[in-house]
Order: C-alpha cells, then sequence, then structure tokens
C-alpha cells in the first residue's frame, strides 16, 4: 500500500498510526462484511 506525499513529509510515528488507524478502520469493515455475508448465506 502506497504512502501518500503528506504522511512522507511527516515523522514516521505519525505515519506509522495513520496506516494503524487506516487497516483498523478496513479490518472493522471487513468483519462486517464477513458477519453480513455469514448471515445473508
Amino acid at each position: 500500500m502506497p504512502v501518500p506525499v503528506v504522511l512522507r513529509k511527516q515523522p514516521s510515528s505519525i505515519r506509522c498510526s495513520a496506516i494503524s488507524m487506516r487497516t483498523i478502520e478496513y479490518t472493522s469493515q471487513f468483519k462486517r462484511d464477513y458477519k453480513r455475508e455469514k448471515k445473508a448465506s
């Protein structure tokens, strides 16, 4: 996953937290979809 230029200019700690936040968002979204799919089948 490429890191946006804006994040590249900032300290690595900010970059890491931004990436982890996005990962958590993606994971929770995936879990929601997974539950919905299980319910549907």
